[in-house]
């Protein structure tokens, strides 16, 4: 019986490459999409879809030091 799940604890850094488990994990899911699609670009949108999440949480990152104050007028 194969496994529905598989946990792999492994690191994707914000600025920098990728380490070899992130990049083997990558090939994992990579291998089980192309077999189940057919689809042989599903790596490289796999990675942008990680790039972009990676993106979406260094800004909410950033702007989340900042509290917004509940009256706006504080902020004129």
């Amino acid at each position: 019986m194969e496994p529905l799940h598989v946990s792999m604890r492994s690191y994707l850094e914000t600025f920098g490459p990728w380490d070899e488990e992130a990049v083997e994990i990558i090939n994992i899911i990579d291998d089980i999409i192309t077999q189940k699609t057919g689809d042989q670009r599903s790596k490289a949108f796999l990675e942008q879809r990680i790039s972009n999440a990676i993106q979406n949480g260094n800004a909410a990152a950033e702007w989340e030091p900042f509290p917004v104050p509940a009256n706006t007028s504080e902020c004129l």
